[in-house]
């Protein structure tokens, strides 16, 4: 685990690495409101990298039992319950434990030192995170090798929810007929309906839109200044994009950050929903940590994050962040299976046994090493794209103003 992370240097157990300072390049500060927000976000992007670049199996320390027991578990309940955060002010890491919700609304949470050393135990009232994405109505489909996928909206709403413990999640849907591609009409009348809540006093801290219109550059630069005009050119003649944008600013004035990805056609595409003013890019890292090919608008991105993973099958769910533990529950994408999970005894782990099963549940089975049951479909068991990558950079800004407020205060 990485007990510290700083601006400048990388402190481990017993040893340091020096890599390059964080702080951007005088070009990058057109990108940001304020230098202090250019280094946290440019710390948080080393973050990110880093932990691509040296990851590790190793669980946070935690000195009390009721903290070791949910961070040492691998099932959804309690893996869903904590997360490692790193102050992007000071690079110091703090494991983050959400212990209840209480009646009145409001989480108590525990903050360990790396150490494992309980720093505070308070009561705060949860950020609220609105995702805007597809129908949840269908978790899988058939991919084009008749592998089942788990959904874009499952996804993305799965991410954000393990990086942040300590938010409450509001997804809406604003997909077309299908199901698949973004209606314009339901996104602006959601955009509308959030306004309201905001205008009302409700409290939103982020917004996650991981989707966008794309289109290839005709500039031979990739600047700033041209990407700008690719998509003032192409707002001119869509009336709706620019209601979008329009409702984008209006909900940014009350202080609510929109986060959308930067799209998935590599670096000669923008993503043309853009404002300057009121949204932030998220652009994707790959497998070693550096931008990865397909990740667009790179001359518009402040943010980013991982945006390739891995799919495994635990005995209490899909892993899908592949940080520890079962991310989705089984129960949530095979609703009335009831042996998922289950441990069968070494005698009754027979071929013979998981057929009747099979036939019963009307799906292929397996067991792990250790006898639970497993699906043992056909699965797609890698998915990419900058849309994993803005749900989790989401979290993270909501999680900051969270610990930002237990911390200071």
């Amino acid at each position: 685990m990485i007990n510290f992370i700083k601006s400048n240097q990388i402190h481990f157990k017993g040893n340091r690495q020096e890599i390059k300072k964080s702080t951007p390049h005088s070009n990058d500060f057109q990108l940001y409101k304020t230098e202090e927000e250019a280094k946290q976000i440019r710390a948080m992007n080393l973050a990110a990298s880093h932990n691509i670049k040296f990851p590790s199996s190793e669980r946070p320390k935690a000195l009390d039992p009721a903290d070791r027991e949910i961070i040492l578990s691998d099932e959804y309940d309690k893996a869903n319950k904590w997360t490692v955060w790193t102050d992007p002010r000071s690079g110091k890491c703090y494991t983050v434990i959400k212990k209840s919700t209480n009646p009145d609304g409001t989480i108590t949470a525990r903050i360990l030192d790396n150490q494992g050393k309980l720093i505070k135990e308070t009561e705060i009232k949860p950020k609220n995170i609105a995702i805007l994405d597809t129908s949840q109505s269908k978790n899988t489909y058939l991919d084009m090798r008749k592998n089942v996928a788990l959904s874009h909206a499952i996804l993305v709403e799965f991410l954000a929810q393990r990086e942040n413990p300590l938010a409450n999640f509001a997804h809406a849907d604003v997909s077309d007929t299908f199901g698949m591609c973004i209606d314009h009409d339901k996104t602006i009348q959601t955009l509308e309906i959030i306004l309201k809540k905001l205008e009302a006093g409700e409290e939103i801290s982020v917004i996650n839109c991981s989707f966008g219109t794309q289109r290839k550059l005709k500039h031979e630069k990739l600047s700033r200044e041209a990407s700008k005009q690719e998509i003032e050119e192409h707002l001119k003649n869509e009336s709706e994009e620019q209601k979008i944008i329009s409702l984008f600013k209006e909900i940014a004035s009350y202080g609510t950050k929109i986060v959308l990805s930067s799209g998935n056609k590599g670096k000669n595409s923008v993503s043309l929903f853009y404002d300057p003013d009121s949204t932030e890019f998220t652009g994707a890292l790959n497998a070693e940590g550096k931008v990865a090919d397909f990740s667009s608008t790179r001359a518009l991105t402040k943010h980013y994050e991982k945006g390739t993973y891995k799919i495994t099958k635990l005995k209490d769910g899909f892993n899908v962040t592949e940080k520890p533990g079962a991310d989705i529950p089984y129960s949530l994408i095979y609703k009335d299976n009831k042996v998922l999970g289950m441990k069968l005894d070494k005698e009754y782990n027979t071929r013979e046994i998981l057929g009747y099963l099979e036939n019963f549940c009307k799906m292929r089975l397996t067991t792990t090493k250790e006898g639970y049951i497993i699906p043992d479909e056909p699965m797609n068991e890698k998915y990419e794209g900058t849309s994993f990558a803005a749900p989790i950079r989401a979290a993270k800004l909501a999680l900051n103003e969270a610990m930002y407020e237990i911390l200071d205060n």
